[in-house]
Parts: C-alpha cells; structure tokens; sequence
C-alpha cells in the first residue's frame, strides 16, 4: 500500500488502518513510514495541514527509530513537518 498510495486518494481509510497495525518488523516498519510520509504529503496538498504534519511527525519518529538519525530517509524527512 506504501507504493500505490496516494492514487487519487481512494486508499486513505485503508491507508490510516493499516498504521494502527501492530509493528511486527523493522522492514514492515520503514513500510509504514514510508506509508506515513505519502500520506502526508497527500494531506497537506489536499489541505489538511493539521493532520498532515502529525503524521509526517510519525514518519520521521518511524525513520529514527527504525533506521537511525543519520539516515538519508531521516535526515531527508526532517523537514517535513515544518
């Protein structure tokens, strides 16, 4: 769902279940970051800032936690919840 998200939108209620689901691995986990981020870029095109910038918060916490603070990911995810 990280890769095909956002397409027009039609996954969003899909898309916000699947990131109440249990952390099982580290590799689903950078999935669910990467689900985070592209949804918040969606959002925050749509308008929606507020909930927008909470999620693009929980991707950068999943990068950082998952792969480290010095990784591009994190590093490059910094930014947007500014």
């Amino acid at each position: 769902m990280s890769e095909d998200f956002p397409s027009g939108g039609l996954y969003l209620p899909h898309a916000r279940a699947a990131l109440t689901y249990k952390r099982l691995s580290p590799a689903n986990d950078v999935y669910l970051a990467h689900l985070a981020y592209r949804m918040s870029r969606y959002l925050e095109n749509r308008g929606n800032y507020n909930f927008a910038c909470t999620l693009a918060e929980q991707a950068l916490e999943l990068y950082r936690e998952i792969l480290g603070k010095e990784h591009l990911d994190t590093l490059t995810n910094m930014n947007n919840p500014a």
